[in-house]
Formats: structure tokens, sequence, C-alpha cells
């Protein structure tokens, strides 16, 4: 089966994608591009408090600290981003949500029993919002859970497990420009990961993983995780630019902006709550 159109939600109507590739290296946006992968990109940052207001300007900036180092900035938020967009293609799509939770589970087949059951980063602040419970942004083991539907207290649990003892079913996620840096501590991890190889070099860490004891952690690379990781690499891509300085964050919002779609800031206010500022969407 072939899942080659998980990543249509995220796009405008009637936008044709093309991502064209020279020697395996992802091509620069140009403006067009900006606007498709731009206003994705902005609605995620948004819902997960990556942006702020700074009152000394009155620009919208991003929330995180910058360092001398743009690159790894950009690619420790990808990292984030990565989880929420997992969850959105589990919500999206069934056929997603069954195969991811599959792994999840130390499972070998496909159950339409998954479709009871929900995706959720234990990171994310919409988990914070609508499951604190499981939010937990220092779990070193699970960024992604699942959660029944109808019953918020169960999570769904590996194979093996029982009511009264069970292992809960979980996900770690990478994101990487170097699998070495995946390979220097997947041992550590009891979790399967899924490895979002930014530099297309996923078949490296394959290859240098203990068959005997690591392999099976690795999740396969497929259709499901090529389609994510090249919308990961466009929004590397828009998110380099802005910490480096080439451009601001403003500039971003406002070229993800384009005839004939429903503008996600339209009427964007800032309002006082508590004492810090809110960006909310009216």
């Amino acid at each position: 089966m072939i899942y080659q159109n998980y990543g249509k939600f995220l796009y405008a109507p009637n936008t044709k994608v093309v991502v064209a590739h020279v020697n395996h290296k992802s091509l620069q946006l140009d403006e067009a591009n900006i606007a498709l992968y731009g206003y994705s990109l902005i609605d995620i940052l948004l819902s997960e408090s990556e942006i702020k207001f700074n009152p000394e300007n009155n620009q919208i900036i991003l929330s995180r600290l910058f360092t001398s180092n743009p690159h790894n900035d950009a690619t420790r938020l990808i990292g984030n981003i990565a989880e929420v967009l997992v969850t959105k293609f589990c919500k999206q799509y069934p056929e997603v949500n069954r195969i991811l939770g599959m792994y999840a589970r130390n499972a070998v087949k496909l159950s339409d029993s998954l479709d009871n059951y929900i995706a959720v980063a234990t990171g994310s602040q919409q988990t914070r919002y609508n499951y604190s419970m499981y939010y937990s942004p220092n779990d070193t083991q699970k960024d992604i859970i699942w959660l029944h539907k109808d019953n918020l207290e169960h999570q769904l649990l590996c194979i093996g497990s029982t009511s009264q003892s069970g292992k809960p079913a979980g996900l770690q996620v990478k994101t990487s420009h170097d699998y070495q840096y995946v390979l220097s501590s997947i041992k550590k991890y009891h979790y399967p990961i899924l490895y979002f190889d930014l530099n297309n070099d996923w078949s490296f860490l394959y290859r240098a993983l203990d068959k005997s004891d690591n392999l099976s952690k690795l999740i396969p690379h497929d259709d499901i995780t090529h389609e994510i990781k090249i919308i990961l690499i466009q929004y590397f891509n828009l998110l380099l630019p802005v910490f480096s300085g080439e451009y601001s964050l403003q500039y971003l919002i406002d070229m993800s902006k384009y005839e004939g779609y429903i503008d996600i800031l339209k009427g964007l206010e800032l309002s006082d709550l508590s004492h810090e500022k809110k960006i909310i969407i009216a």
C-alpha cells in the first residue's frame, strides 16, 4: 500500500506540491514554498506556544533562546515539531495510526483496534492543555503514547501486558542531520525509535546497528516516514534563516499568507493574561 497523500491535509486547497531533490539534497524554498509550508509551520508554532510578543519593539518572535549555533537551534525546534506532526498524521489517517501503534506496542500485525486510540505527544503544549496528566516533556523514553478515546485513563499497552501489570506502548522520536547522534544513544532507549533523517542517512544508521540487539528498535523507513520527513526538511529550511537572522519571524508570517486560503493569523491579537503576553487567534 502506498501512502503518498498523507501530507495533503497540511496544504492549501488546489495547491500542487512539488518537492525537488538534487543529489539527495533538498532545494531551498522560494516565496511560493514559504507560503505553502509556512502556513502549517506557523500553525504548529502557535499551537505549541513557540511564538511570543516582544514588548520592546512590538515584534512577534520565537519564544526560544537563540544560541551561537542557528543550525542546532533550528534542529532542536524541528525535533519538537516532529512529535506534533506524527500525532497529526495519526489523527488524520487511521492507517498511519495503526501502523505506528503496531510498532509502539511491539506487535507484528496490524489491528483496527488502534482506531479506538489517539496518539498523544508527551511534550506537546496541546497535551499539557488537553491531557495534563500525560504531559511529561522530560520523559526520556516515550515521546508518543496512545490513549483510549472513551477512557483517557487507559493507555495502549504493549503485547503481553495485562490490565493488572503492563508496559504502556510508546515511541521515541529522533530528528537529526547526523545518524551518529542517534547511534550513540540508541542502546539506552526501551521503546522503538522513529528516526527522521534530515540528511538522508537513515540507511547508514540501519547498517551501523548491532543486528542482534538494536535493529528491532529502529522503525522501518517507509512512505509514511518519508512524507513526514520531507515536510520537516522544508520546515527546517524556513526556520534556519529566522534563527540566523536572515529574516524575521514576522517576515515568515507575512510570506505565509496567500490568496484563496483562510488566513489562520487573521484577527491576531496580543493580550495580557496574568503578567505575560500571549498570542490569541481570534
